[in-house]
């Protein structure tokens, strides 16, 4: 799933500060782009259930994810950090280990612009 991610994040050039890969759900944290919101969830769900078709995951034609999205958009480094966060704190939630992905760049703070 990870892998796939991955792959969208790097091909459409999509800046990503934070992902945490669930057993039922993920949760991602990606910088605005010129691409919609709807249109990264929508490549990015399409390139990981084509993945678990191809390992044998799951059969052709299986629904791999739900049609309910959830956006949240976050406009302020403080609420990025508390998202950056929440997608942490998702993973002990869980009781899963943390997760580090190659795909993923530290936030950094950005807009720079931002004032309270």
């Amino acid at each position: 799933m990870g892998e796939s991610f991955g792959q969208v994040v790097s091909g459409e050039g999509l800046t990503c500060y934070a992902c945490a890969v669930l057993r039922n759900h993920a949760h991602l944290l990606v910088r605005k782009h010129k691409l919609k919101a709807e249109d990264m969830i929508h490549l990015l769900k399409t390139a990981s259930a084509s993945v678990l078709v191809q390992r044998g995951f799951v059969p052709q034609g299986h629904p791999v994810w739900s049609t309910n999205d959830y956006v949240a958009y976050k406009d302020s480094p403080p609420a990025i950090w508390a998202a950056v966060d929440y997608i942490a704190d998702n993973l002990r939630k869980h009781r899963m280990e943390s997760q580090t992905w190659p795909f993923v760049t530290p936030y950094d703070g950005w807009p720079r612009s931002w004032r309270k």
